[in-house]
């Protein structure tokens, strides 16, 4: 409450500050609470303040030099680590630097693409500079990124990076190649927090396919790869559900397939793709 009252400037700070340092004085038992609980209200607001900012900032060095000195309980310890930390915050990130090119390149990619600002978009990619060392692989790198575009707008990204990759024969090779990768490290790693980035993985690869870049075989092929991976003859026929990567229950990897199919397999309805079609679904 006293805390909540220094906030208001309605409780006198000196005295706030004399109170900690009784406290800390005798740092034991109610006093490790009452003086954590002190520092975690309004401790950061004074330690931010440029007048009382020396001053807390000498009160916090005590209260950590306490910690090390006594021989306090876990809970106590929590208490004050987590009094501390709240009053004098870690730095924050710093903010990558990168060149204004970069910049630039990435801007682009992670901008809104629509049909009406495709063609210009295109035209300003071609002109970045491909042939500097590692720009090709800072591009595919952004490019894996994939949850970070608009999911609706995959199709409209795989006609860019084919229109660049045609002009670029390096880059598209690449590019397939890690996307690739990506998708069976991903069904290698079960994690759910990467759900949206498989599954945009999975859109992509489709798109690609629809816009004609790779062949109907890279997509069989990962739909195989997605119902068979980690399932081994010997092991199933021991247990069905011996698998670490595809535990009983998680049904992520149908939903990878039903969405590649729904993005590509209407492609495939004639002609021999549709034959594989018919044996995959059976």
């Amino acid at each position: 409450f006293i805390g909540e009252l220094v906030k208001f400037r309605i409780f006198p700070a000196g005295t706030y500050f004399e109170l900690l340092n009784l406290c800390l004085t005798d740092f034991s038992h109610y006093n490790v609470d009452i003086a954590c609980h002190l520092c975690e209200t309004c401790g950061p607001m004074l330690y931010r303040s440029s007048e009382h900012a020396v001053r807390m900032g000498n009160l916090l060095d005590i209260l950590w030099r306490m910690k090390s000195v006594k021989n306090l309980e876990p809970r106590h310890n929590d208490l004050v680590e987590t009094a501390y930390f709240s009053s004098r915050p870690s730095n924050a990130r710093k903010h990558k630097k990168r060149g204004p090119v970069r910049e630039y390149a990435r801007q682009r990619l992670y901008a809104e693409l629509t049909r009406s600002n495709y063609e210009w978009t295109l035209s300003q990619l071609r002109k970045l500079p491909w042939n500097e060392v590692d720009f090709e692989e800072y591009m595919i790198r952004k490019i894996l990124k994939v949850e970070r575009f608009r999911f609706g707008s995959l199709n409209l990204m795989a006609q860019l990076l084919s229109g660049i990759a045609k002009h670029r024969q390096s880059f598209g090779v690449t590019l397939i190649d890690s996307l690739l990768e990506s998708i069976r490290t991903g069904l290698e790693v079960v994690d759910s927090r990467n759900s949206q980035r498989r599954m945009a993985e999975i859109r992509l690869l489709g798109e690609f396919c629809n816009v004609q870049y790779i062949d109907a075989r890279v997509v069989f092929e990962t739909l195989y790869l997605l119902i068979t991976f980690g399932h081994h003859e010997y092991a199933l026929s021991i247990d069905p559900s011996s698998t670490d990567c595809d535990p009983p229950g998680d049904f992520f990897r149908i939903r990878l397939v039903c969405e590649l199919l729904h993005t590509c397999a209407p492609h495939f309805r004639s002609g021999v793709q549709s034959k594989r079609l018919h044996v995959f679904l059976v």
